[in-house]
C-alpha cells in the first residue's frame, strides 16, 4: 500500500515539475520565432537533424 502512495506522489511531483518548467519556458521566451520552412539553411538543418537521429537509432541496436 505505500509503495502505491509512493508512485502517486512521484507521479504527482513529475507532473507539478513538467507543468512548472512548461511555464517558466514561456515567460522566458517573449514572442515565438518566425522560421521561414522553404530557405536552404532550414532544408540543410533538418536533414542534420535528422541524419543525427538515424545514426543515433544505429547505435542504438
Amino acid at each position: 500500500m505505500f509503495w502505491k502512495r509512493h508512485e502517486r506522489f512521484q507521479t504527482a511531483s513529475w507532473a507539478i515539475t513538467g507543468i512548472l518548467f512548461l511555464g517558466l519556458s514561456l515567460k522566458l521566451v517573449p514572442e515565438l520565432v518566425d522560421i521561414d520552412l522553404e530557405a536552404p539553411e532550414t532544408e540543410k538543418a533538418a536533414l542534420a537533424i535528422q541524419n543525427q537521429f538515424r545514426r543515433f537509432q544505429k547505435k542504438k541496436k
